[in-house]
């Protein structure tokens, strides 16, 4: 049983939204890499560090910042 079970129906609709989808997003990012070799070449992140981060909500936080940085490039962003 999770924790949002404990309430009632009527009263879950007034829960944060983000609570509800922590479980499956959780889930999705254990799936993905944690690594992030573009912000590792400049230098934001620790590439050893990242290998041994398993908190769900960093992992998501260094796929974010990945995810900006890759788009920024390709829209002619010259990092030095």
């Amino acid at each position: 049983m999770s924790v949002i079970e404990l309430f009632d129906e009527y009263d879950r609709r007034y829960l944060h939204r983000e609570k509800q989808y922590f479980r499956s997003l959780a889930a999705e990012i254990d799936d993905v890499p944690s690594d992030a070799p573009f912000a590792v070449d400049l230098g934001l992140f620790d590439q050893n560090a990242l290998k041994r981060e398993t908190d769900t909500a960093t992992r998501k936080l260094v796929r974010s910042v990945e995810r900006w940085l890759r788009d920024a490039s390709e829209q002619g962003v010259l990092f030095t």
